[in-house]
């Protein structure tokens, strides 16, 4: 049967779930018109099932670098009481919020955002989900922080703390660590060594206990190969550079997930810092993305541009919660 043949609700939830598929794969939306219209019918009769759809849209429009429409997909639920939808989704629509204010670089919007997500999940009967939905929000809290200009060193690595624990205890925890449950917190860690401390106490730590800077598998590890490519560059360049081509590549070779690609591409250009030619030699990639992204034309213009400071380009060229 067609997807017209079934019944609204049964649209919705389809649709709902191929975008939350797109999401996780980082995959540009293909269902986003319908999710529209179906949100738009059931919004008074099915106001949960509504509300997960549109953080579903809000993702896919993230992952296209289109902040309007993540805004517009949310926009519904900005002033709704928290009865409406449930707490749990209305405070991740909070969070959801938080992270657009966040790729505005409205630092103090997102944070208030963030709190009122954390207070909501606060709240929450189960005390695992309540566990879970403040850790994830507290790991964008952490990210913001750290793009924040106005936040000192010490305010970065205390919001880090607050998901990883004590930096050293984690160093010593990740170091060597691939498993998939432990990524997040890794490329916390080390997007905090590489990015505001590459000189400090913890990345020495982190730099002399790494063995063989494995990746595992997924999004965000070639991020995390990012992070420790530059850690790696005043002691072995060699190395530093083999290891961020190949995050680039696994970047690359994600499948038809164009913001992932977009990480790769941005991964050559920062290696072209290093070894000239490396983003060149992509032959038609960035043509690719273009057709793609077609909101990242700023992003995308910023790899043709030399590259004399990587923190710089990855906060103009990626989203901060794409990097």
């Amino acid at each position: 049967a067609s997807l017209a043949a079934l019944g609204v609700r049964v649209q919705l939830t389809l649709a709902s779930t191929r975008a939350a598929g797109a999401s996780r794969r980082g995959g540009a939306s293909i269902v986003n018109d319908d999710l529209e219209r179906l949100c738009a019918a059931l919004a008074d009769e099915a106001p949960a099932d509504v509300c997960q759809a549109d953080l579903h849209r809000a993702a896919l429009a993230c992952h296209c670098l289109d902040l309007e429409g993540a805004e517009r997909a949310l926009e519904r639920w900005r002033g709704a009481p928290k009865a409406l939808p449930g707490l749990l989704l209305w405070g991740r629509v909070r969070s959801s919020l938080g992270q657009v204010a966040a790729l505005r670089a409205d630092w103090r919007g997102a944070r208030q955002l963030f709190d009122e997500a954390l207070a909501a999940f606060e709240r929450l009967s189960d005390p695992a989900a309540a566990t879970r939905e403040r850790r994830q929000t507290l790991a964008y809290v952490a990210m913001a922080c750290m793009d924040d200009p106005k936040a000192t060193l010490d305010e970065a690595r205390a919001a880090v703390e607050d998901v990883t624990g004590p930096l050293c205890e984690a160093v010593d925890r990740l170091v060597d660590s691939n498993t998939p449950e432990e990524r997040w917190e890794h490329h916390l860690l080390l997007r905090l060594l590489a990015l505001r401390s590459p000189d400090g106490p913890d990345a020495r730590r982190y730099i002399n206990a790494l063995l063989l800077p494995e990746a595992g598998e997924g999004h965000p590890w070639p991020l995390i190969q990012l992070y420790r490519a530059i850690l790696l560059r005043p002691h072995d360049a060699a190395a530093a550079e083999q290891v961020l081509e190949q995050a680039a590549s696994a970047a690359l070779d994600a499948g038809d997930a164009p913001a992932v690609r977009m990480t790769g591409a941005t991964l050559l250009a920062a290696l072209d810092a290093w070894v000239p030619g490396a983003l060149a030699a992509r032959e038609g990639l960035l043509d690719e993305l273009r057709r793609e992204l077609p909101r990242a034309a700023r992003q995308l213009d910023r790899l043709t541009r030399p590259v004399t400071n990587l923190r710089a380009l990855l906060e103009e060229a990626l989203p901060v919660y794409l990097h």
